[in-house]
């Protein structure tokens, strides 16, 4: 990424979830990354839109499904369609029947570190 740090954007409407989310985030990375954290849909993809603005784009975004404003699917959809380089990793309690092919990965709630570890080491090798 051209010495930029990777860009990961946080969504879940339930704070303790986002907080657990970036401490595991950065005990994966070995190098630092940007995280930053949006509390619904509607905001995180204003935060998207802004950072391509910037160029300055995310590369991953890691969603809860069931939030106000704009769900994850929503979300997800949108952010595919717009961005499609950004990697998308769904954790939720309450997860779609089927993974929609926009989602790169889907992972329920609760969620432990060696899982989220898998998914993140996939994305970034």
């Amino acid at each position: 990424m051209d010495g930029q740090k990777l860009k990961i954007l946080i969504v879940d409407d339930y704070k303790p979830c986002r907080d657990a989310s970036i401490l595991m985030i950065e005990e994966i990375f070995a190098k630092p990354v940007e995280l930053i954290t949006a509390d619904d849909g509607l905001e995180a993809y204003e935060k998207i839109e802004a950072a391509g603005k910037e160029s300055v784009p995310f590369g991953i975004l890691v969603t809860d499904y069931n939030m106000p404003e704009m769900d994850g699917c929503e979300l997800s959809g949108l952010v595919r369609e717009m961005h499609p380089s950004i990697k998308i990793v769904m954790i939720s309690a309450e997860i779609p029947t089927q993974r929609p092919d926009y989602i790169d990965y889907l992972v329920r709630k609760p969620s432990t570190f060696e899982t989220l570890e898998r998914v993140f080491n996939k994305i970034i090798n």
